[in-house]
């Protein structure tokens, strides 16, 4: 049993800044709309037995994450296009997901480099049958914690019955952390974005996106803490700040979500992990194909208590405890 505890010169002037973009580069942002989502149907991951099941209902509060940014190549800008995978964790629609989505890895000059993402966009899980790009806001990032936070621009409702007479602003479904002690050997899942960047080749235009799809990966905690000396393990405060999961994954899958057999979230997902092969000069780097990095519940929501108090505003979340283990 758990507990959840934006003269004719003067009118051309005045007419392309109504438009939202004037001669100075001036760009009004659209106001944020109300959008409802219909009354959905779904087993709480509580109410059944079958683990597969219960990773269905997990996958309804894991979203694909479309970041974008520009940069000037060879005297030309271009737009750099990734997508990767983020947690709803509060029925306000804040998403958590991979430092990642918020500086992109970026190949210039010979070397990659950090970009900030100019704009950031989420589709919907699947549940919702709805691939509209929503636009996020940028709430925190740090990138020490490997972690960051956003929520959606516009306003969300869900009717909560099939008449649609009632709604509640919000999401229906939202991740609920894990409080227990990562174990050795436990049963897990991956869940995120499906291969969306190789399926959609080279993505010059997000509006070009099309191949978007939800996949869950099952697997074992390989190790409930990670290598310090390798991974940079600890936190600064004694807390593990990665663990290693038998669940395959591919890159879009990064910044999506772990869930232990009971639903709950043990932790976001932060990395492939790459071995470099010396031999007979070969000093590339090969990806391990059942060896996952997570970042632990634990770390998420301190992650999550450093933002609330840089942003000085209330994040909140949710976590399940046993009840005998003493936990609020």
């Amino acid at each position: 049993m758990k507990k959840i505890v934006g003269s004719m010169t003067v009118l051309i002037l005045f007419a392309t800044f109504v438009c939202g973009c004037s001669l100075w580069g001036y760009r009004q942002e659209a106001a944020p709309r109300n959008v409802y989502k219909e009354y959905l149907v779904s087993d709480n991951f509580e109410a059944v037995s079958n683990f597969e099941e219960r990773l269905v209902s997990c996958s309804n509060s894991v979203v694909t994450i479309v970041s974008c940014t520009n940069l000037r190549l060879n005297g030309e800008y271009t737009s750099v296009i990734n997508l990767y995978s983020g947690v709803i964790i509060n029925p306000n629609g804040y998403l958590l997901t991979s430092i990642q989505a918020a500086l992109l890895d970026v190949f210039d000059g010979g070397e990659t480099v950090q970009k900030a993402a100019n704009e950031v966009y989420a589709i919907l899980p699947d549940i919702y049958n709805d691939k509209t790009q929503y636009k996020l806001k940028l709430v925190d990032y740090d990138s020490a914690a490997g972690l960051a936070l956003y929520c959606f621009y516009d306003n969300f409702y869900y009717f909560t019955n099939e008449t649609k007479s009632s709604s509640v602003e919000g999401f229906q479904f939202y991740s609920v952390f894990s409080g227990e002690e990562i174990v050795t050997g436990e049963r897990c899942a991956a869940i995120g974005n499906s291969l969306g960047n190789i399926l959609n080749g080279e993505i010059e235009n997000r509006n070009a996106i099309s191949y978007i799809q939800t996949t869950i990966t099952s697997g074992f905690v390989s190790d409930n803490s990670a290598n310090a000396e390798i991974f940079e393990n600890n936190d600064g405060d004694g807390s593990s700040r990665y663990f290693i999961v038998s669940a395959p994954i591919n890159v879009d899958m990064v910044g999506g979500g772990l869930f232990d057999s009971n639903g709950y979230l043990m932790g976001i997902i932060a990395s492939k992990v790459a071995s470099s092969k010396t031999e007979n000069e070969d000093s590339s780097s090969h990806y391990l194909s059942r060896v996952t990095l997570i970042y632990s519940s634990k770390h998420a929501m301190k992650y999550l208590q450093d933002a609330s108090d840089r942003v000085k505003k209330d994040i909140h979340y949710f976590y399940a405890v046993s009840e005998n283990s003493g936990g609020n």
